[in-house]
Order: C-alpha cells, then structure tokens, then sequence
C-alpha cells in the first residue's frame, strides 16, 4: 500500500480497498479488511468496493465482501450489483446471478460443476435475495 493508510483516496474517490477489488487482488483485499478497511466507502461514481468489483468481473473478490458489506449498495445513479456487472460485460458475476437464478438459489454442492465459477446456497441466498 505503499504508505497509504485504508481511508486514504486517490484523485477517483477511490480507497486502497476499491483498487484492490478492481484487480480481483484477494490476498490484499483480506489484508485490508484485517486493518478495518471501509466496506461502505464510496468513490466519484458511488461505488462501493464491492460494487468496483462488480464493475471489473472479479469474481474472487465479488465473492469475498459479499459476506461482509452491504450488498444492497447502489451506486449515485441508482445501480446494484447486478446492474453494474452487466453495464460493464462481467460476464462472470452475471453468470453466477443467472446459475443462482436456474438453481432456485439451491445449488448442489459448493462449486457445482454446471456453474464454472464455484458458488454455493449461502452465496446465492445471501447474495441476490
């Protein structure tokens, strides 16, 4: 992080959390979120982190900060999770949206072989209920 603390912004809005989530980078993701980063953070756009993820088709991260942000965040023009991920042609966010859609967010097993990108009920129910 080269010096910045987790609240600092660059010249986006954005926190070393957003740009971390945008880079699908888990490993730093998890490491800010163990200095309390700001979950709830927003940048010019009105994204959160886990919208900036969203945003990027990164999966991983998208995955990770579903458990412990706000997923009904919508940006400052009024677009979820959803929204964001098929403005900007994330094709795997919006696949596991329409896997969770076909299973009645009751998959089989975790990583269920027909979805290709490893999601399990918790991540379906909680995610896009």
């Amino acid at each position: 992080m080269y010096g910045w603390t987790t609240e600092e912004r660059d010249y986006r809005g954005q926190t070393p959390l957003h740009f971390a989530a945008e880079e699908d980078n888990t490993l730093l993701v998890k490491a800010l979120l163990f200095k309390n980063a700001n979950l709830e953070a927003r940048d010019e756009k009105g994204y959160t982190p886990l919208l900036a993820a969203a945003s990027r088709d990164s999966l991983e991260v998208v995955k990770l900060l579903h458990e412990r942000a706000l997923i009904t965040a919508l940006s400052f023009y009024g677009e979820t999770i959803l929204g964001v991920a098929t403005k900007h042609n994330s094709t795997k966010v919006v696949k596991v949206r329409i896997l969770c859609d076909k299973l009645s967010v009751v998959p089989k097993i975790f990583g269920d072989s027909d979805s290709g990108v490893g999601v399990d009920r918790f991540f379906c129910a909680d995610f896009w209920s």
